[in-house]
């Protein structure tokens, strides 16, 4: 194999990789963040300011 096939053969297959992954990230959208026990995580537990957040 010469160097511009496989380099043309390495371009495509990031160029699919890249494709694959922007799809995938485009079909799952964004992340439901759901609070538990006063958003852990997210603000500190047992807090008023974490319960209105949960």
């Amino acid at each position: 194999m010469n160097i511009k096939r496989l380099d043309g053969i390495i371009s495509l297959i990031f160029a699919f990789i890249f494709l694959f992954i922007t799809t995938i990230s485009a079909i799952a959208g964004d992340l439901n963040v759901i609070g538990h026990r006063g958003a852990a995580g997210l603000l500190p537990e047992n807090t008023l300011a974490g319960f209105k957040k949960a």
